[in-house]
C-alpha cells in the first residue's frame, strides 16, 4: 500500500503488488531505457556532470520512497 503512494519524476508507478504472496511481489510501470553496458558502448563513458545529475535524481527518488 505504501509503494502506491510514492510519486515523483524519478519513480515508476506501481501497477500491482502482493506483499503477502509466496514470494511477495511488486510490479511497476515499464521504464524505457538502455542497459548501462549498452549505453557506455554506444555513447562512451558518462561525464561527471551527467553522473551528478543522475545521483541527484536517485537521491530525490529515495527521499520520496522513504517519506511514505
Amino acid at each position: 500500500a505504501a509503494a502506491r503512494r510514492v510519486n515523483g519524476a524519478f519513480t515508476a508507478g506501481v501497477v500491482g503488488a502482493d506483499p503477502t504472496g509466496n514470494p511477495p511481489w511488486l510490479a511497476t510501470e515499464y521504464v524505457r531505457g538502455m542497459a548501462l553496458g549498452a549505453a557506455v558502448e554506444t555513447h562512451g563513458p558518462w561525464s561527471v556532470e551527467y553522473v551528478l545529475r543522475l545521483g541527484a535524481g536517485l537521491a530525490e527518488a529515495l527521499t520520496r520512497i522513504h517519506a511514505v
